[in-house]
């Protein structure tokens, strides 16, 4: 974590601590179809977005903002972007049908819903000398300003708003169990996902690179455990079971791999550790109130 940063920062203030503190030339994510982006130019994308957003859009401070936002990098610097420019996101994932996606967005007052076709491409973006960056915005986010919409299912099934602001944001940041400070997280959660967002958020806040995988696939996510030489690992416990046998771990980079959303049998964790040397930790949490309830090591 970075000393600089404080409990009463807003993310655009953290995000810019970020960028400046870490190697502008490291890689800040690796999307689902492997698009990578480093920090200087994830800087200057978000910069010029959130321009983009308030000067071409026409958004306002405080508005919600839909948008469907998953694995690809283009979504994630939208979300960023509007962060910046104080804007509450509302997510929804790609996956859905859109019908569950349309009733979702319109369970919410004042949103307005943007799609791919809204925006300019990444590359044009940091090219375009038009789209200038974000301090011409002048606004002032309180840490009180809303951060994100997410819906969760909770113990009811039913999909739920569930608001959070600057603060808890950053709250869920600061306590989340998966610091990795300069690692490599490998996760699979997408970023409209409760457990995604705290992950790729934490990932950012510890100047970390994000492989994003939109795959439970033990072969694929094995590949890019080892290409990416990732330090962090987070799945579904079926996932985990089926990298086993992958040799995950086969460059020694692996330090910690964190599995939720169901009970993981603990013969599948010793086998895991058997293999990589790695315990699992089982985590809960992400409901209505809270990102994270607790952590718990699968001891042999």
């Amino acid at each position: 974590m970075n000393d600089k940063q404080n409990s009463s920062g807003t993310l655009k203030q953290i995000h810019a601590n970020i960028c400046v503190n870490t190697d502008g030339n490291k890689i800040a994510i690796v999307d689902s179809n492997e698009k990578s982006i480093a920090y200087n130019e994830f800087y200057e994308a978000t910069e010029r977005m959130s321009h983009y957003l308030t000067y071409e859009l026409g958004f306002k401070q405080k508005e919600r903002i839909g948008i469907v936002a998953g694995w690809n990098l283009d979504e994630i610097v939208t979300c960023f972007a509007a962060l910046n420019a104080g804007l509450s996101l509302v997510l929804q994932n790609p996956r859905y049908p859109q019908q569950k996606i349309n009733e979702a967005f319109g369970s919410v007052n004042g949103i307005r819903v943007i799609s791919k076709s809204d925006l300019p491409d990444i590359e044009e973006l940091i090219l375009n000398k038009k789209f200038k960056t974000d301090s011409q915005v002048n606004n002032y986010i309180a840490p009180s300003d809303e951060t994100f919409v997410l819906f969760s299912s909770g113990s009811t099934g039913l999909p739920k708003p569930v608001i959070n602001t600057h603060k808890t944001t950053y709250g869920n940041m600061v306590n989340a169990p998966i610091h990795d400070k300069n690692g490599v997280f490998l996760t699979t959660s997408p970023y409209c996902h409760i457990l995604g967002n705290l992950i790729i958020n934490t990932a950012f806040y510890d100047g970390a690179t994000l492989v994003l995988a939109d795959t439970l696939n033990p072969d694929k996510i094995a590949k890019l455990s080892k290409k990416y030489k990732a330090t962090t690992v987070i799945g579904a416990p079926r996932m985990f079971e089926g990298l086993i046998d992958k040799d995950i771990n086969e460059k020694g980079t692996l330090r910690r791999a964190f599995s939720g959303g169901q009970i993981i049998p603990k013969d599948i964790c010793n086998k895991f550790y058997a293999a990589t040397g790695i315990h699992l930790i089982n985590a809960y949490g992400s409901t209505e109130c809270i990102f994270h309830g607790c952590t718990e090591g699968c001891l042999k």
